[in-house]
């Protein structure tokens, strides 16, 4: 007896970001199907779409923390002994 995930797993994006994460799950699928299009196995990152909620997780929050992170690595700082006046 195989045991049944009841876990239902959410994609907390828009729908052009679900458009993108199915094309680039698509592009690395390694699932294997017989010769009626029969799957025999499933890779690793479809599993993780049905399985994987803190991995979709992870994607969500990192999607929506990239742009700011980027802002911050790069953003000029003022140090303390410089001054922006020509006193």
């Amino acid at each position: 007896m195989t045991a049944v995930s009841t876990t239902t797993v959410a994609w907390r994006g828009t729908e052009a970001e679900t458009e993108r994460l199915l094309a680039a799950v698509a592009r690395i699928c390694g699932c294997e199907f017989g010769p009626v299009r029969v799957r025999l196995s499933t890779c690793a990152a479809h599993q993780m779409l049905v399985e994987d909620q803190r991995a979709m997780n992870g994607l969500s929050f990192g999607k929506y923390s990239a742009a700011r992170l980027r802002r911050e690595e790069w953003a000029t700082q003022t140090t303390p002994w410089q001054t922006t006046s020509n006193d």
